[in-house]
């Protein structure tokens, strides 16, 4: 029943599924931080996927600028077959592993060889219209992360009950 539950979200492998069918769906993406950043790593994004009936599955997403300091979309492939508990998904700049219990989805993600442009984050986070508090608490979750080098790893969630309708 987990590997039905994996997969289920995506409500990609239906018989009516078709190759050019695409989806987006709302996901939650958490950098791993120390507690006092906590509450500053989390962003919410839409992750768009694509799959056929061979379960050849695609997903893309695209990080913001208040991370990056500029926007930087990622696009991953591979097979998610619904037999299996968890499936890897990969590209030429990340690559995921995903695994699901009965209501929520989980991938954890590692993104190579990522520049972060701290000035470029500040500038992006001053044009926002969050509370000076989040400007300061994202900015210094975007310093951590750039201090972590190059590999940024980050955690992906989202509900099954937020699988689209055919």
């Amino acid at each position: 029943m987990i590997a039905l539950a994996l997969l289920a979200p995506l409500a990609l492998f239906s018989p009516a599924a078709k190759a050019e069918f695409r989806e987006t769906v709302p996901v939650t993406y958490e950098i791993p931080a120390p507690a006092s950043l906590k509450a500053f790593a989390q962003v919410s994004l839409p992750y768009q996927i694509q799959s056929d009936n061979a379960y050849a599955t695609q997903v893309r997403y695209t990080l913001p600028a208040t991370l990056l300091g500029h926007e930087r979309t990622f696009t991953l492939s591979g097979k998610a077959d619904p037999l299996e508990a968890s499936y890897e998904l990969s590209g030429p700049d990340a690559s995921m592993t995903c695994t699901a219990d009965h209501s929520l989805v989980t991938c954890r993600v590692t993104h190579n060889c990522i520049a972060i442009d701290l000035p470029a984050v500040k500038a992006a986070l001053e044009a926002t219209d969050l509370p000076p508090a989040q400007k300061e608490g994202r900015f210094q979750l975007a310093s951590f992360a750039a201090r972590l080098g190059g590999d940024l790893v980050g955690v992906f969630t989202y509900s099954r009950t937020n699988q689209p309708s055919n």
